[in-house]
């Protein structure tokens, strides 16, 4: 059985597993094990910048780095995102993206057809129906 720790603060929370250690934000999470870092419903750039903060504190533990992660101060500058309030999609909504990942694909826009967690089921006008990154949608 593996051992788990948990640390909070403020709206911030660190889940220490046997082998990985992940960050839990309002909008999102960051995650770090011996194989590298993942990271869900969190903007591309940000991801980069905690990878590059991690990477460059090599004399420290993984769960040390994680743990001044949790100071509000060096998130900020690192996920800019990462306190504010999570929007409400609704079926039928109307979402934008600026994206040009999405853009450039299916359009500018389309219609919330489900609603998950951290990803949305979106009809676009060209007819095609897809699943999208909460973190996409302008």
């Amino acid at each position: 059985m593996a051992v788990t720790k948990s640390t909070h603060t403020n709206k911030l929370s660190l889940n220490v597993q046997h082998d990985y250690i992940t960050l839990r934000t309002p909008n999102g999470s960051f995650t770090i094990n011996r194989y590298g870092t993942k990271a869900t419903v969190m903007d591309e750039e940000s991801f980069e910048r905690l990878n590059e903060f991690v990477d460059s504190r090599p004399n420290l533990t993984r769960i040390e780095i994680m743990e001044m992660l949790l100071d509000p101060e060096v998130l900020s500058v690192l996920y800019p995102g990462w306190g504010t309030e999570k929007r409400d999609f609704k079926v039928g909504e109307t979402v934008g993206f600026t994206d040009p990942r999405v853009t450039n694909t299916f359009g500018p826009t389309g219609t919330v057809v489900k609603v998950s967690k951290s990803n949305l089921v979106v009809k676009f006008q060209n007819g095609k129906t897809v699943k999208v990154p909460v973190s996409l949608v302008s």
